[in-house]
């Protein structure tokens, strides 16, 4: 037996982890870009 609001919480419970889950994986893509990109700019000084 499952009432309607157990149902509801559940839906917005996934629905809020997927939006954190998401914001997480952007997080740390764009730090991760931005570790390459300072990175290269430190192989670049090194190099000249």
């Amino acid at each position: 037996m499952t009432d309607t609001g157990t149902v509801n919480t559940l839906a917005w419970l996934t629905t809020v982890g997927n939006i954190i889950l998401y914001a997480l994986i952007i997080f740390l893509v764009v730090m991760w870009v931005k570790q390459k990109d300072r990175q290269s700019r430190a192989d670049k000084t090194e190099n000249n």
